[in-house]
């Protein structure tokens, strides 16, 4: 199977799950880590605690899991699709928008 057929299948099948946007990307070092050091250092990490712990793994994920070669991400929307005009929902997802309540 092709790099890319396997990209779709995860992604259609993280939708089948109800995942709102699925992302993959490689394992690689991260090359510009300092932009999320410095969001980190300017506090809009707020209270999520956790983004701020193991650090040097998030800059370089094969600290990790050694032998990954692919990541992927998975969004869930927090407002119920029911809640959104379809035209909303549509919106939010090409725009790839993150909505914090």
């Amino acid at each position: 199977m092709m790099k890319e057929e396997l990209s779709l299948k995860i992604k259609k099948y993280a939708k089948e799950l109800g995942f709102a946007l699925t992302g993959i990307t490689s394992a690689e070092r991260i090359n510009d880590y300092s932009f999320y050091q410095s969001w980190l250092d300017q506090g809009f990490a707020g209270t999520m605690e956790y983004l701020k712990r193991n650090t040097e793994k998030r800059e370089n994920p094969e600290l990790l899991f050694p032998g990954t070669l692919s990541i992927v991400c998975v969004g869930l929307n927090y407002i119920p699709v029911f809640r959104l005009k379809t035209s909303e929902w549509q919106d939010m997802l090409s725009a790839k928008t993150i909505i914090f309540l």
